[in-house]
């Protein structure tokens, strides 16, 4: 068994134009560092999560450093750089979100469109292609927050979003089981 930590990486000697990057570690079973690999280039802000992908290598997933949008990086499995992908079109997480594989062994992600004001599920193809798969409209226009995506015993998506309330900042957290597509 493997263990991934995605991370935040800052590049050494501090620059005053570029302060934060993203970093994957792999851990051997015993907990012994096999390899990590840092990203401390222009577009990463940082590093939120990574998963083993079921066509060899891995995934990491960040934060791009002007638009805020989600990068998905291609690691191989001796940890290097293969390509990156922006997961949808206009879209950001400000959330530690997950990341799944559908049976095509897309790349699912729950995010945010700065242009609707729903959550969204995007797939990203193994080589880049990326489309919009379900626009959330069930939820309350411009106050939810997508958190989570899991996939089920079953092949469905369990979603988690949190749905901001009126008065005194309280909200709701909505779960949510889909099918793969998002059709409840």
């Amino acid at each position: 068994m493997i263990s991934l930590l995605a991370c935040n990486a800052e590049p050494l000697p501090r620059s005053e134009y570029f302060a934060y990057g993203a970093c994957i570690i792999k851990f051997d079973a015993d907990g012994a560092v096999d390899w990590e690999h840092s990203f401390v280039s222009y577009p990463y802000l940082n590093g939120r999560f990574a998963i083993e992908a079921p066509w060899g290598g891995y995934v990491l997933s960040g934060q791009h450093g002007d638009s805020g949008a989600t990068l998905l990086t291609m690691v191989s499995s001796d940890g290097s750089k293969v390509d990156e992908y922006i997961a949808g079109v206009s879209t950001y997480s400000n959330q530690r979100e997950s990341l799944v594989f559908g049976d095509n062994e897309n790349i699912l992600s729950l995010l945010s469109n700065s242009g609707s004001d729903y959550s969204e599920l995007w797939s990203t193809t193994p080589s880049g292609i990326t489309e919009l798969i379900k626009t959330f409209d069930e939820l309350k226009p411009d106050r939810n927050h997508p958190q989570s995506i899991a996939k089920a015993n079953d092949g469905g998506l369990i979603l988690l979003f949190n749905e901001y309330q009126s008065g005194y900042d309280n909200s709701d957290i909505v779960i949510m089981k889909t099918d793969i597509n998002g059709s409840m």
